[in-house]
């Protein structure tokens, strides 16, 4: 499977312009050969074209579409948190609280965990509460103020 051909099929104009800012972002210059590569590319996929690109060949070419490859899937895992922190989702606080826990930063978590319980009460979301429960068990051993019996309860 080609990523780059799937993934830039699926871009909109607004993305494709937002990934090659993100692709500059390190070195920005016009003649980059990276993101002269990329759009070539782009181009090639969305014309359905049957001619060779000049690139083919070429001793860096497969260099280059590893760094295009490896950009993209960090383009696309930045823009998807963002759009989840953007939105009323609450799974961005949870994701929140996870980030604290692999920092062992234990009470900032559980207090994120118990607003987001109270959230989850009122709008009786049972996917969210095992997730809280989940998280709080990680998080059980480490913080001495959890109580086993009432999240076990829970």
């Amino acid at each position: 499977m080609d990523l780059i051909r799937e993934i830039s099929l699926t871009f909109s104009k607004k993305s494709y312009k937002n990934f090659i800012k993100f692709f500059t972002r390190k070195r920005p210059s016009d003649s980059r050969k990276d993101v002269q590569v990329f759009e070539e590319l782009a181009n090639f996929y969305k014309s359905n074209s049957y001619k060779k690109l000049p690139y083919k060949g070429d001793a860096n070419y497969h260099a280059i579409r590893k760094r295009i490859i490896k950009e993209l899937i960090n383009f696309l895992i930045i823009e998807n948190t963002e759009s989840k922190f953007k939105s009323t989702n609450r799974e961005g606080m949870l994701t929140l609280a996870k980030y604290f826990i692999d920092f062992k930063k234990y009470s900032e978590s559980w207090e994120i965990l118990n607003k987001e319980e109270k959230y989850s009460e009122k709008s009786n979301d049972y996917l969210t509460s095992l997730k809280i429960q989940r998280l709080r068990l990680e998080i059980l051993p480490y913080y001495p103020d959890g109580d086993f019996n009432l999240i076990k309860n829970f």
